[in-house]
């Protein structure tokens, strides 16, 4: 049967190809190819900090094809892929997103620090009780295996699945990489889980 190439020009060198001669996934492909994929300000924007991040303690520079498959990882869970995903997207409703809502702007501040809110705040510069103690513990629980915790960034932690620790031999740890993304991605959710609750409230 005859291929189709999927390289040609769609505007279609060979008019009037067969439906037959290809299938459903071969077209979709060829149609998405056509189009320009869409970028948000604010996913290049974390794509970048990710890898300043990275390259910063793990002394690599991740693709963004990488940091995308990261969040794919084995070592989180479904709920932790899809809360990172968004969080790299920047689509949770804190902080900016009330700024053009009438009588709402004010949820965008955060009600204990009286900034405005965002994910980062949240995670790592809020100052009600909760998040501090998680870190807090998590850095323990780490250091019960391990002596180096690193300094804690918004980009480590939305890149915590691309974490490369090595021993003094330069080999890579599989293990304490399984382990530093587990512990941080389900702090990450915890703490997100600790603010909605108090928010809610």
């Amino acid at each position: 049967p005859t291929l189709l190439d999927i390289q040609a020009d769609l505007m279609f060198t060979n008019p009037g190809i067969l439906l037959k001669e290809g299938n459903q996934r071969l077209f979709t492909k060829v149609i998405k190819s056509m189009r320009d994929k869409p970028t948000w300000k604010s996913t290049m924007s974390n794509l970048d900090r990710i890898r300043c991040s990275i390259a910063e303690v793990f002394e690599y520079q991740p693709t963004d094809s990488a940091i995308w498959t990261s969040l794919r990882s084995r070592n989180l869970t479904r709920l932790s892929r899809n809360f990172l995903w968004k969080c790299l997207h920047d689509i949770y409703c804190v902080g900016f997103f009330w700024e053009h809502m009438p009588n709402l702007e004010n949820l965008g501040q955060c009600p204990t620090c009286k900034v405005p809110e965002s994910l980062e705040h949240i995670m790592l510069e809020f100052n009600a009780a909760g998040q501090h103690q998680i870190w807090q513990l998590t850095e323990r629980f780490w250091r019960l295996r391990y002596p180096s915790w690193p300094k804690l960034n918004w980009g480590l932690l939305l890149g915590c699945g691309l974490a490369r620790f090595t021993s003094s031999k330069g080999k890579i740890i599989p293990a304490m990489n399984r382990f530093f993304t587990i512990i941080v991605s389900t702090s990450m959710y915890l703490i997100w889980n600790l603010r909605n609750t108090r928010v809610l409230e």
